[in-house]
């Protein structure tokens, strides 16, 4: 599988959701409709990058959410 569609909010209700829809991680991209993220999400995001860098990460709704997130680390 080439890319990943998560639509669900990257907040501290939904990480065990988002983790589950993602299970084996194998695809390419990750790509969040969403433009709802608190601090659970932000470190969701973070161990992706770490652990995943292969992967590209992109939040469709709102590509300055990462932009920040990417200035941030």
């Amino acid at each position: 599988m080439a890319e990943k569609v998560i639509d669900l909010p990257l907040t501290i209700e939904n990480v065990a959701r988002v983790k589950e829809e993602l299970g084996e991680l194998n695809f390419k991209k990750i790509v969040f409709t969403t433009d709802q993220v608190d601090l659970a999400g932000w470190q969701l995001l973070k161990c992706l990058q770490l652990n995943y860098p292969d992967i590209t990460i992109e939040i469709a709704k709102s590509p300055e959410i990462w932009e920040e997130f990417l200035e941030l680390n």
